[in-house]
């Protein structure tokens, strides 16, 4: 068997980088940034982008992420049936260029000659035996940017964000079936103190129910014992801060020298 090439030290530095992110971040475009970043920074590239499987793309896949490409030069590159892309997502195997345009095979596709591309790396994103993506990047500005010794480095680190990439969508698939659950819940039987299924109740609990997991400020307004405190209440138990204290003030009892020091403390 031939000898495999070592990981250098600033490769395992990325590795140990997108390890982290696989339980420290929960959105999925913020990951997907960041893992692009972390493989551009470490290779240099000039450009990049991330391919994910879709049942809409016409296609099969879509790109969910991208670094220095405008929407016309990620049509040239996705959409060349004979590119390295294609390859890649079709045949699961990795594809390193060091002289793009010298290339045997690729060196006349007319993204790579249309855009001077000069070094290609692309490899897939597959969990255990399924592959749902690719990353590519590219270098416009220097020649043999990407060596053969960057390929270990590329499936590791393609082998890891893969992984953290599933996490999230797992995840915020959990988070939307949990929410749609929620408010399955909440159409049958509202909310715990408040009772009421008029039209108008049920235009409330639906406000309620689109500022549950949200950090925006909440006016409720109303007249003297129509269930402001309620509607506070129920926002707050009902949401991601339930475990945290819920302090409820009467502003009208507060004398005008304690009203600023008991709403935003003091000194």
């Amino acid at each position: 068997m031939p000898e495999q090439t070592p990981i250098s030290s600033h490769s395992l530095d990325a590795l140990f980088e997108i390890a982290l992110t696989l339980n420290s971040i929960k959105d999925a475009a913020a990951l997907l940034d960041h893992v692009l970043k972390t493989a551009a920074d470490t290779l240099q590239a000039d450009r990049g982008f991330i391919l994910l499987n879709s049942t809409t793309a016409l296609e099969g896949f879509e790109v969910q992420a991208a670094h220095n490409f405008s929407d016309e030069q990620l049509g040239d590159v996705v959409k060349i049936s004979t590119s390295v892309v294609h390859q890649v997502l079709q045949q699961g195997t990795p594809v390193l260029l060091h002289e793009a345009l010298e290339d045997d095979h690729f060196g006349k596709t007319e993204s790579i000659i249309l855009q001077n591309i000069r070094s290609i790396a692309c490899v897939p994103l597959r969990v255990k035996d399924r592959q749902v993506g690719a990353i590519y990047m590219d270098c416009l500005s220097d020649r043999s940017r990407f060596k053969q010794e960057n390929l270990p480095f590329l499936e590791a680190f393609a082998n890891l964000a893969a992984v953290a990439i599933e996490n999230v969508r797992l995840y915020q698939t959990l988070r939307d079936e949990n929410r749609h659950l929620r408010q399955e819940i909440q159409h049958i039987h509202g909310f715990e103190e408040i009772i009421g299924q008029s039209r108008p109740m049920r235009d409330m609990f639906a406000v309620i129910q689109r500022v549950l997991d949200t950090n925006v400020t909440v006016l409720v307004q109303g007249e003297s014992g129509t269930g402001k405190e309620l509607v506070a209440r129920a926002i707050h138990y009902n949401g991601h801060r339930k475990d945290k204290p819920f302090l409820a003030l009467f502003c009208g009892s507060l004398p005008d020298a304690l009203l600023e020091s008991e709403l935003f403390g003091y000194k």
